[in-house]
């Protein structure tokens, strides 16, 4: 099975050539709001799932791999292991978690 590539943010803004203002006004959020969802883990967890699927539509990479916490959070929400959620939590999330299939 091939590993799936979580992706960064900032990987994906430097390499669009991109700064944080264009990123930030791409999505309606701050410059600071960008810069620290791009350098703080423990900082993206305070933001919201809302904002995460616009950064996830604005980059075109499924919100699983770019925000890799969010599936955590709602396998937790939901009281489930992380084998046995992936359809429970689908119906949850935004575009993106179902695009590649989920193969263990």
């Amino acid at each position: 099975m091939k590993a799936k590539k979580i992706y960064t943010l900032r990987e994906l803004r430097l390499a669009r050539g991109l700064t944080l203002q264009q990123v930030a006004d791409q999505v309606g959020a701050s410059m600071t709001t960008i810069h620290v969802l791009e350098t703080s883990k423990e900082g993206r967890q305070n933001y919201s799932i809302l904002l995460k699927h616009k950064l996830s539509d604005f980059y075109g990479i499924p919100l699983r791999l770019l925000f890799p916490e969010v599936v955590e959070q709602a396998n937790f929400l939901l009281g489930k292991t992380r084998k046995g959620a992936s359809r429970q939590v689908q119906m949850f999330l935004p575009h993106g978690y179902g695009e590649d299939s989920q193969k263990d």
